[in-house]
């Protein structure tokens, strides 16, 4: 039988496998980006208690956007609007909803048109959910009101959300949610009853991507502690640890414990920890919250990543220079990596500061796209297509692993089993590759081992080999 997994689904399992590790700690969300549509859209979420309702929890939804791909429209000031709807669809794990669709409608505004088209500045918003605890999928649409009915701007994604619960009294931190920047609100402020992205009177800018530089210092996020042990008139203090870990829990770098007083029993967790030193890669952020009272600790984890800025390569070492260069493998010309691999350090160094500054949509900015969304590619490949079951850092030279960085998730995933007849395989689709339209690849898994090697597409310039179905049907597939 043929399954069909669809982009998005497939990291449902490896949630599901870190909550399972991680036991009763909050773990983690994945952030999802968009997975079809021409309108950019980041997405993340975060579980928090619904004090006066334990059966359920709020699920908050947090989004970012790329302001300069909105549709403005002149208003008679001269002012420039542009409006965004949003849709989520909850579905179980057998894709059938289980919530009506919410929606909601925001708008963006800016002094002129010269404004509207800047690339440096994103759009934030957030769309809380009360449902009962669970596992469930998510389906994401935004649309660009304004754009042409003809050519709608539109994004959709489809995320996994592991819903937690928090009905037990036992001592428990929310979802950290990570954030651009916090603003504290003085309670007084009219506003923040009606500002979606104010929550406890602290303004949080989400960071649904998790992917920092050197130019960004300081890791901000927010949480929430449930259930402290208070008495009126005790020594009411609570203690906070946090530690960078690496993906395999190696702590990297350790903050230690600082007491704060309780303000109650639950409590608002709202600041920052440096980055500037750290290397580039994926990390876990780790919050420790433990009540004396209880001594009963609560553990909260959350991904992040950190990327090589261009300023950064003035410290590059050879085993940098090596690896720099499997980063930019599917992206340089051959005559761009002969030049490279015949340069000095100082060369080499020279040649990734032009190099990223080609790829950059937003040249005026400090943040290069196109970049991070290819480190983020290579981290996914690395993490997903590896062929080691230790260190997980060869997924990018698979074929799996470059097809993904060449060319982003495909449209859909085809899986087929084995059977006795053929071997197994999956059938990758692009439905708008490049001036091509559709396409697909086609990658078997020759040794059952997981290793799947990719023998057929009818993308330009990939291998192509029209016999591949029988090939697999007689059971004499060729090594490639």
């Amino acid at each position: 039988m043929i399954k069909r997994d669809y982009v998005g689904f497939t990291v449902l399992g490896a949630l599901i496998a870190a909550v399972a590790f991680w036991g009763g700690m909050a773990t983690g969300s994945l952030a999802a980006k968009t997975d079809t549509g021409n309108l950019t859209v980041w997405a993340d979420y975060a579980c928090y208690r619904v004090a006066d309702d334990p059966s359920v929890t709020e699920v908050e939804f947090v989004f970012a956007f790329k302001r300069h791909e909105f549709t403005f429209v002149g208003e008679p000031d001269g002012s420039q609007m542009a409006q965004i709807g949003l849709w989520v669809q909850l579905m179980n794990m057998q894709g059938q909803p289980v919530t009506d669709t919410i929606s909601a409608y925001f708008g963006a505004e800016v002094g002129g048109a010269a404004e509207a088209q800047r690339p440096d500045y994103k759009v934030f918003y957030a769309l809380p959910l009360q449902i009962p605890p669970g596992l469930y999928r998510a389906r994401i649409i935004a649309l660009d009101s304004y754009s042409d009915e003809n050519n709608r701007q539109y994004g959709e994604l489809v995320m996994p959300l592991v819903v937690r619960d928090f009905s037990a009294a036992d001592l428990a931190i929310s979802d950290i949610k990570l954030a651009y920047d916090i603003d504290v609100l003085e309670e007084t402020d009219p506003n923040a009853p009606l500002d979606v992205l104010v929550r406890n009177q602290r303004k949080v800018f989400p960071d649904p991507r998790g992917i920092l530089s050197r130019n960004r210092p300081r890791l901000y996020f927010y949480g929430e502690i449930y259930n402290l042990a208070y008495e009126p008139g005790g020594d009411n203090v609570y203690e906070l640890g946090f530690r960078f870990l690496t993906e395999d829990s190696t702590t990297i770098r350790d903050f230690g414990t600082r007491a704060y007083k309780k303000p109650g029993t639950s409590s608002v967790l709202a600041t920052g920890l440096p980055i500037g030193d750290m290397p580039e890669g994926n990390f876990l952020l780790e919050v420790t919250v433990t009540d004396p009272a209880s001594n009963r600790p609560a553990t909260a984890i959350k991904p992040f990543t950190i990327v090589l800025e261009s300023a950064g390569v003035d410290s590059l070492t050879p085993e940098q220079a090596e690896r720099m260069r499997n980063v930019i493998l599917f992206l340089a010309r051959k005559d761009e990596l002969e030049t490279y691999d015949g340069l000095s350090l100082t060369g080499k160094k020279n040649f990734l500061i032009k190099f990223w500054k080609r790829f950059d949509p937003t040249p005026g900015t400090a943040v290069n796209e196109f970049r991070d969304e290819h480190y983020r590619r290579i981290n996914y490949a690395n993490e997903q297509f590896s062929t080691s079951i230790g260190k997980r850092v060869d997924g990018w030279s698979t074929d799996r692993g470059r097809i993904y960085i060449k060319y982003g998730p495909p449209d859909e995933t085809e899986i087929v089993p084995s059977t006795m007849e053929e071997k197994p395989y999956e059938k990758w689709y692009y439905y708008q590759f490049k001036d091509q339209g559709e396409v697909y690849f086609i990658l078997v898994d020759e040794d059952g081992f997981g290793n799947l090697k990719l023998v057929h597409s009818t993308a330009r310039g990939e291998r192509h080999d029209p016999e591949w179905a029988a090939k697999i049907k007689a059971a004499r597939l060729e090594r490639y």
